[in-house]
């Protein structure tokens, strides 16, 4: 429960090269099942040979609007074997928050230690998306475990229908 992200985990694929409920733009994702490059679960997604991004957007998962006006975090579990190469973006139509990039030392994040970006969103967003960022071409990246965490309220999965309930805390 907590996560906003919908298939954060990165276990569901529509095709080999598209995340259920995630926008692929210009670099090539990859499903991998292949140990050590996942970190949760029994799948990642592999990031090469274009830079480019995967992204979660209003348009992927309408809940997302809910997010108007709160303060989120972002985290994602990530490796790279490229420095400058990986990064994460907060996006609001009118303001792009990014965080540090991964050292490219080709190691994943740590569990407690995940790549993070923090920002607040506007009141009235044209926009809020939620991106994985693969800006070297030449680089190879893998990412699972996305998450994005808000005060707002705590979103609840009901079984593997994917259905959610947001309550705001009491």
């Amino acid at each position: 429960s907590g996560n906003w992200l919908k298939n954060g985990s990165f276990e569901k694929w529509t095709s080999s090269t598209v995340p259920t409920y995630w926008t692929v733009t210009t670099v090539t994702a990859t499903q991998t099942t292949t140990s050590p490059y996942y970190k949760h679960g029994t799948t990642s997604a592999k990031l090469s040979t274009l830079a480019g991004r995967i992204s979660q957007s209003i348009t992927d998962f309408d809940d997302l609007k809910r997010l108007a006006g709160q303060s989120v975090t972002f985290t994602v579990q990530g490796q790279s074997n490229t420095a400058s190469c990986l990064r994460l973006q907060i996006y609001d139509g009118t303001t792009t928050t990014s965080s540090s990039y991964h050292a490219g030392d080709s190691a994943y994040t740590e569990d407690n230690d995940p790549m993070e970006v923090k920002a607040t969103i506007k009141d009235n967003p044209t926009e809020i998306t939620f991106r994985i960022l693969h800006d070297v071409a030449a680089g190879v990246s893998y990412v699972d475990d996305a998450r994005v965490i808000s005060g707002y309220g705590n979103r609840v999965y009901i079984g593997d229908l994917g259905l959610s309930q947001n309550r705001p805390h009491q």
